[in-house]
């Protein structure tokens, strides 16, 4: 989902008035606008597994939680329903570290930086 939030973050930069800012301000800019997009699909993602969660207790509890039914939660969906929500927290750690290491002067941590570049591409999460 952070590739998606940096093409989105690219998207609306893209509409913004960006006359006179040079190519740091822009920069800034870009990389602050992933760092809250990526946020927000943090707690999206929070939000749709409290939902999603307390409806099926309540079909569970309707149902008189018959055992056939927990089967939904077990093996390759609860580590896939566990990972989803860690990923995109890694991802909105990595941007809001990217964004924190580039300035209005350029980059001010470059090992920090890059490194979190090259993890962010390597991993594709992010």
């Amino acid at each position: 989902m952070g590739y998606l939030a940096y093409i989105f973050s690219l998207i609306w930069l893209a509409f913004q008035d960006t006359t006179g800012l040079t190519f740091n301000q822009g920069t800034k800019m870009f990389l602050d606008q992933a760092v809250i997009i990526n946020k927000w699909m943090f707690w999206a993602i929070i939000g749709i597994y409290l939902v999603v969660g307390f409806i099926l207790l309540l079909l569970f509890l309707i149902k008189q939680a018959r055992l056939s039914g927990i089967g939904i939660l077990s093996g390759c969906w609860l580590a896939f329903f566990i990972f989803v929500p860690i990923g995109q927290g890694f991802v909105w750690w990595m941007s809001s570290g990217i964004a924190n290491a580039f300035g209005l002067d350029g980059i001010i941590q470059p090992v920090k930086f890059w490194v979190l570049v090259i993890l962010t591409v390597l991993i594709g999460i992010g």
